[in-house]
């Protein structure tokens, strides 16, 4: 098992301890449990991004974004460098 170190305020750290007593268990293990629960949490913002993604679509600002970034590349006078682009 790894260990970390984090930094948290004061009084979030004096939460966590006070609770870890109130259950009878580590701050370690609250902290432990805490992160499962929010990494498997259906959080509605992310899911929407990922149902986009399975579907293909693409946010219109991104592309507009992009073929901006295109525009702004000049002339292809050495293409030597493409393949790389794809690994």
């Amino acid at each position: 098992m790894s260990k970390v170190m984090v930094s948290l305020p004061d009084n979030l750290l004096q939460q966590i301890d006070d609770e870890a007593r109130k259950r009878s268990t580590s701050r370690s293990a609250l902290i432990t449990a805490a992160a499962r629960r929010e990494l498997a949490r259906d959080d509605p913002e992310v899911r929407a991004d990922r149902d986009a993604n399975r579907r293909g679509d693409v946010d219109p600002h991104v592309i507009d974004l992009t073929s901006a970034a295109i525009v702004d590349w000049g002339p292809a006078d050495d293409w030597a460098d493409w393949a790389d682009a794809t690994k």
